[in-house]
Order: structure tokens, then sequence, then C-alpha cells
């Protein structure tokens, strides 16, 4: 979901210009990286319990509200609100 200009990207939410990358969130000009948050590499169950929150917070948008305000270009808006402040 969100990916953008980005090679070879797995399993991936919310990353901008990333090459080579498998399970990673809000990640940004990042390569080669496996189980990261915010290009830090986190535990498989880490990343787990964060992509479950993250999937539970889109599909409640999209249910409520038939959009979803969370993007990429506007990742710092939602930084002590919404998803941040669960996490």
């Amino acid at each position: 979901m969100e990916v953008d200009s980005s090679y070879s990207a797995r399993d991936s939410y919310f990353c901008h210009n990333c090459e080579n990358i498998e399970s990673c969130i809000f990640c940004f000009n990042a390569k080669s990286m496996s189980y990261a948050i915010c290009n830090t590499p986190v535990s498989r169950e880490e990343y787990s319990r964060i992509k479950k929150m993250l999937l539970a917070y889109v599909n409640k948008e999209l249910d409520e509200k038939n959009s979803l305000g969370l993007s990429i270009f506007n990742l710092s808006e939602f930084k002590d609100n919404r998803i941040g402040a669960r996490v």
C-alpha cells in the first residue's frame, strides 16, 4: 500500500524511494532491508505488531470515511495523533 518510486518492494507499506525491501513500514531511501520501521530494523514480532495496528487503522478509516488521509507525503502530520499515539 502506497509505495512510491521503489523497486522490488514486498509486503511493505508507506515507503518511498526504496530498493529490494521486504516487510518494511514508513521507510525512505532504504536499500536491502527486511523487517524495518522508519528505516530501523525491528524483530519479526515487532513488525507484525505494528503492521497489525497500521492495517486496523487503515481499515477503520476506509470503513468510516471511505478515504485515507494518511499518505507517505504527509506522515509528519500524523506524528503525535492517530497511529503515532498508539505505537
